[in-house]
């Protein structure tokens, strides 16, 4: 009702949990994929932190036109955000994205395709801390899916609000900006890291420990 009256556009719910019946047909699914098509609205729900096992992506994530989100985080950012040397390096370099081991993966009990995507899962808080100048003063770090959604959450605000600026701009060449094309958009552009695939028109193979199942459609990457 909140999210109805205040005519939100974009919903984070780092909320959820693995249930027995995990196949996207439950009741706050179907809630939730009513409210995306009726208010045109879009949830970004974490994808679950009982990972890494098959099939452990939770409700209400499983939502057909929510967007999951898995943690993902690589060894520089978390260097950076612990200052722990040899985890990572200064300058940002370093080995690439990688899944975060209690992240959920899928599919759904039905085959579903969850999570949607993935964004970093160790992720900086706003509140003020006690702490020594330059030592990380006003951050701290959490872990989980719960810290992944909001950074897909806020990304989808971004790209909704430079469409419709686009639009206030250039009506004569509006752009679509209805939450399901908007989904997809964040989707489709997201950059797949470290997957195995075999691409069936080239036959070319790529070898790697991750598959839609760990990492949606890729690491979340607004495009430009």
């Amino acid at each position: 009702n909140l999210a109805q009256e205040a005519h939100s556009d974009v919903v984070n719910m780092s909320l959820g949990g693995l249930n027995p019946f995990n196949d996207g047909y439950g009741v706050q699914e179907a809630i939730i994929n009513r409210l995306s098509q009726e208010k045109n609205m879009l949830f970004v729900i974490s994808a679950g932190n009982s990972g890494p096992g098959r099939q452990t992506v939770g409700s209400p994530s499983t939502a057909r036109l929510s967007l999951s989100v898995g943690a993902s985080a690589s060894q520089a950012m978390l260097e950076r955000q612990y200052q722990y040397p040899g985890t990572g390096t200064s300058s940002g370099e370093g080995p690439g994205s990688f899944m975060l081991f209690f992240s959920s993966r899928g599919p759904t009990a039905a085959g579903g395709m969850k999570p949607s995507l993935s964004a970093p899962g160790t992720q900086l808080s706003s509140v003020q801390l006690n702490a020594a100048p330059g030592a990380r003063a006003g951050l701290d770090v959490y872990w989980g899916t719960s810290m992944a959604a909001p950074s897909a959450a806020g990304s989808y605000a971004m790209l909704l609000d430079a469409a419709r600026k686009y639009n206030a701009a250039h009506p004569e060449t509006p752009l679509t900006t209805d939450a399901e094309t908007l989904r997809r958009v964040l989707m489709e552009s997201a950059a797949p890291f470290d997957v195995n695939r075999l691409d069936p028109q080239t036959g070319e193979r790529t070898q790697g420990q991750y598959t839609w199942m760990d990492e949606g459609t890729g690491l979340l990457s607004l495009p430009r």
